[in-house]
């Protein structure tokens, strides 16, 4: 499903909307699988405090982390292409 969701991302001929709508569906597909992967291994059951904050950054930091950095990229390559913000964008930064 995956797989296929990102072939119709690469292979596909959509406008800038319906690609950031696809790939937003497919980075949250992603998460959903590490999010599982983490919670069927019980790697969260680690008795050993060290080995279970890594596996916190692994499985849960570090993927949403990487979802926010995607999501300013695509908020300031927006902004520098046409070299403005809007009034949201001005209120969305203050947040």
């Amino acid at each position: 499903m995956i797989k296929n969701a990102w072939a119709g991302l690469r292979d596909g001929c959509l406008d800038a909307a319906q690609i950031f709508e696809q790939h937003t569906a497919l980075v949250n597909q992603l998460l959903d699988l590490t999010a599982h992967a983490g919670d069927t291994s019980n790697l969260i059951l680690d008795p050993d405090l060290d080995s279970f904050y890594l596996m916190d950054v692994v499985v849960v930091k570090v993927p949403d982390l990487t979802e926010t950095l995607g999501l300013l990229r695509d908020q300031a390559s927006g902004i520098a292409a046409i070299h403005t913000l809007s009034e949201e964008q001005k209120i969305a930064s203050l947040i």
